[in-house]
């Protein structure tokens, strides 16, 4: 007993009717997409449990004590697949942005980095002077630092005085 497939749809408060049922494979399909949505699964669940004298065995639209079971199993499987997709998306966008972050800056550029720094911060206080900035820019490789061409010396000064950057003495 319990097909699950309603004929008539008897009352419009029912979600399984005639349109809406598990008696042929693409109506299943529509039916647990919506319960897979969220959308009124509980009214279904308890709809596909409806036994006499709520419904006619003649006609085949009792429902059966499992659907409790098959329902829950169902949306835990589904959502359960959901989530590992949107994990997998967020932990694969994780390490291309991870590849991206060590190829822009390597450990061979922070040692250059640091190797600039120290020739203009002899008292390794952590600060170099305004003036030598520029030079420790030159210094180190694209793209931390600025590629040795001349001609950037002009552009430099304007936008490094824009950044509002502290001054120490």
């Amino acid at each position: 007993p319990g097909n699950f497939t309603k004929k008539q749809s008897t009352s419009p408060e029912e979600i399984i009717s005639n349109h809406c049922n598990f008696s042929s494979f693409p109506q299943a399909v529509f039916l647990l997409f919506r319960i897979a949505t969220g959308e009124a699964w509980n009214t279904i669940m308890h709809e596909m449990r409806v036994q006499e004298p709520d419904c006619d065995e003649d006609e085949g639209d009792c429902g059966n004590e499992f659907a409790v079971v098959y329902i829950v199993s169902f949306i835990m499987l589904v959502y359960f697949i959901i989530m590992n997709i949107i994990m997998a998306v967020v932990l694969d966008e994780y390490s291309l942005a991870q590849k991206e972050y060590t190829r822009l800056m390597s450990k061979d550029m922070l040692a250059c980095f640091q190797a600039a720094w120290t020739k203009y911060d002899l008292m390794a206080s952590g600060f170099a002077p305004v003036e030598h900035v520029f030079d420790i820019m030159m210094e180190v490789p694209a793209p931390i630092g600025l590629t040795k061409q001349p001609w950037l010396s002009g552009m430099f000064l304007p936008i490094a005085a824009k950044l509002n950057l502290p001054v120490y003495k």
